[in-house]
């Protein structure tokens, strides 16, 4: 029954238990296993859908007469219990992540299938952009890991607005020493205006 309902999804099923009810029943408890392609919209609507095509093929299945019973027939009795929903994207998605960084990561649906992708990943709804620098996930989040600081002072966060720092002591030296001779000229002017 299972296969006509679900030829898609489909993937087994599991006898977990049974009882003789009478000597013409037995309850069969029984898991349908599916599986459900993420390429086609929410997992969590795609099983409801499917939860609810079994559910009315139960119940459209040929039912137990009084003392008349057939090799498949269902009697008033039938229980459907949803034992382990399917877990969402994000449960999926950090499965197998630190607890300290699952809010750093998120799923991405794609037509492969499920991704898990930090905040440095470029698919992430939550990309960090470092420029020319290197994106890590650390316990406070996506940071940026600037290259060359020994010779780059970065002016801006996410390595923006490199400045040479040779460049910047060469320029604060020529600055200090123009400032000095200024100083100096404008002392000698100052002085020879007063002598005379």
């Amino acid at each position: 029954m299972e296969k006509e309902i679900l030829p898609n999804y489909f993937q087994d099923i599991k006898i977990t238990g049974f009882r003789i009810a009478n000597p013409n029943a037995t309850v069969i408890v029984h898991e349908v296993i599916i599986r459900i392609p993420f390429s086609n919209g929410a997992v969590t609507d795609q099983y409801a859908k499917i939860y609810k095509e079994v559910e009315t093929k139960l119940k459209e299945t040929e039912k137990c007469i009084d003392g008349h019973f057939t090799p498949f027939c269902v009697d008033g009795k039938a229980v459907i219990t949803t034992l382990n929903p399917p877990p969402t994207e994000k449960e999926l998605c950090v499965r197998n992540i630190n607890v300290l960084f699952v809010n750093y990561f998120e799923p991405v649906v794609e037509t492969e299938g499920l991704s898990c992708v930090s905040e440095c990943d470029f698919s992430s709804p939550k990309y960090v952009d470092c420029n020319t620098g290197t994106c890590q996930i650390k316990q406070d989040g996506a940071q940026c890991f600037c290259p060359n600081t020994h010779k780059y002072l970065y002016t801006y966060s996410r390595c923006r607005g490199a400045v040479l720092i040779a460049g910047m002591y060469g320029g604060a030296g020529a600055a200090i020493a123009v400032l000095v001779i200024v100083a100096v000229i404008l002392g000698v002017f100052f002085y020879r205006k007063k002598k005379y």
